[in-house]
């Protein structure tokens, strides 16, 4: 059997290139336009039903002046008619921008250039153009993702981590990825979102990161608060922790507990409601919020609350 034969020196075929967006086309001379027209409609019914009824009345015709002004709303109806198709017609340039609203591409052509997007950042990537495919997978979350998709957030943080060895940016689009799943139920157990979990966990063991530093030392001054019984101290250091890591349970149940233990319930169960989203099955928020109901005397809520934490 004869070997097949690959020459070396053919450069690697590139994917067909996006076809360009289209500019929206500067309509405002149809706006002034289509305004004016529709004064002149608006003049023309009132002059006109004037003048039928002028007409009616010379004349002692009721009969002719209603028929008359009946006529000119007609063609006033049909003209405004007209000016509205004119309106949709042009909705995707300056005037569907005065009026709220756009055209929309049909689903399928959407479709078909996400995936075109997909594999033009996946052949970037291959040819180890990082920072261009990192801007192929953003205009993708632009202007392709017609429902939320973790896809494009996930790769961003795989690359950063993968080849650009940037694990600040990595942690972030990690982060980014978990948030967006938090947000919509039918992607808290999606294979991305566990494995983006799980990816945040590895880089918060590598201490190299300034900023993953300085959240640690938040979170173990937050504990150390917690112990002295300074509430309020705690809740601010375990907040500042939140806010350098979204998705850190430690730091959310940290700011739910200190509040909690302020007598202030309702906060504390705003910060409890997002350690739930990020994951449902962390027995440590029914445990928690089981005291909070206990401390509100709700028996039967803390007794359910208890249960789950068991079962969990």
């Amino acid at each position: 059997m004869k070997e097949k034969r690959i020459r070396l020196d053919t450069p690697p075929r590139q994917p067909p290139p996006l076809p360009p967006i289209e500019e929206p086309k500067d309509r405002t001379g149809l706006i002034h336009f289509l305004t004016i027209f529709a004064w002149v409609i608006f003049a023309a019914i009132t002059v006109g039903g004037f003048v039928a009824l002028g007409i009616g009345s010379h004349s002692g015709d009721p009969k002719k002046g209603l028929t008359l002004f009946l006529a000119i709303l007609g063609i006033g109806f049909t003209a405004a008619l007209f000016f509205h198709l004119l309106i949709q017609r042009g909705a995707e340039g300056m005037v569907g921008r005065f009026y709220g609203f756009r055209r929309m591409r049909p689903e399928e052509e959407i479709e078909n250039l996400r995936e075109d997007a997909y594999d033009r950042a996946l052949w970037l990537t291959r040819e180890h153009r990082y920072e261009d495919a990192i801007e192929e997978y953003k205009k993708i979350m632009r202007e392709y993702l017609t429902t939320p998709d973790l896809k494009p957030y996930f790769k961003i943080g795989e690359i950063y981590e993968e080849h650009l060895n940037d694990l600040e940016h990595a942690r972030k689009a990690y982060q980014r990825v978990l948030f967006v799943a938090a947000r919509h139920a039918e992607l808290k157990d999606h294979p991305l979102a566990r494995e983006a979990y799980r990816r945040l966990g590895h880089l918060r063991g590598q201490a190299t990161d300034p900023e993953l530093e300085r959240m640690n030392r938040l979170l173990r001054s937050g504990d150390e608060f917690m112990l002295a019984e300074n509430y309020e101290a705690a809740f601010e250091k375990y907040r500042l922790a939140s806010q350098l890591e979204l998705s850190n349970m430690k730091a959310l149940l940290g700011c739910a507990k200190a509040l909690a233990r302020l007598g202030r319930f309702k906060e504390a169960e705003t910060w409890l409601t997002h350690a739930r989203e990020l994951d449902p099955k962390e027995p440590r928020v029914h445990r928690l919020q089981a005291e909070i109901h206990e401390a509100r005397g709700d028996r039967e809520a803390a007794i359910a609350e208890w249960e789950a934490c068991i079962a969990k």
